[in-house]
């Protein structure tokens, strides 16, 4: 009977967090309400202190789920993909259609690095270096880099357009028009040309 109830538990922390990063993405942490939240995941505001000790708890949980699934994603990438140009694309694609299927995350993570000091920055500052390094690596070891262009540099352009098409579906394609982003050229400016 035990079991049952732990799966219960799980779910209503799920709900939980799904319904505090759509409100976060949508209000901000400081407009964040928690009765709100609580009402969105269907249980009462006492229910959610109890899994969550407060609003900061809650938001320190939901940042560190988005950065779990982004984790996933790359690891996912990473192992799936061979060490080539076109999987370095494939990755590319992966993530931006990560960003674009969880518009909530994006706009939660653009909102944090807009912040002068967001509450979450300091989870941001605690994992993405760890990602972005792991990509970085995995790049560099691929035949063929080129040594004057900077691979954090084209790696966070891909990042940075992919959030931002994410957080803001209509804008992105009044901004960059109807078709899916191809980083196909812009990745390829990281290695020497085939012969």
């Amino acid at each position: 009977m035990g079991r049952p109830k732990k799966k219960q538990s799980e779910l209503t922390v799920e709900t939980l967090l799904d319904a505090a990063e759509a409100n976060f993405a949508r209000d901000g942490f400081m407009a964040a309400n928690l009765a709100e939240i609580a009402s969105e995941a269907g249980i009462t505001r006492p229910s959610l202190l109890y899994h969550f000790k407060s609003k900061e708890g809650l938001y320190e949980a939901v940042i560190e789920r988005i950065f779990e699934r982004i984790a996933e994603k790359v690891r996912h990438g990473l192992v799936a993909g061979e060490e080539s140009r076109a999987s370095v694309v494939e990755l590319a694609a992966a993530i931006t259609a990560f960003f674009r299927d969880h518009s909530a995350t994006s706009s939660l993570i653009v909102r944090e690095i807009l912040a002068p000091r967001g509450p979450g920055q300091e989870k941001i500052r605690e994992h993405a270096p760890v990602l972005l390094d792991s990509v970085e690596a995995w790049i560099r070891s691929i035949p063929g880099l080129r040594t004057d262009v900077s691979v954090r540099d084209v790696m966070m352009q891909v990042v940075t357009s992919a959030l931002m098409r994410g957080s803001n579906a209509a804008l992105a394609h009044d901004l960059w028009g109807p078709k899916s982003p191809d980083y196909h050229s812009l990745i390829y400016t990281l290695f020497e040309e085939e012969s």
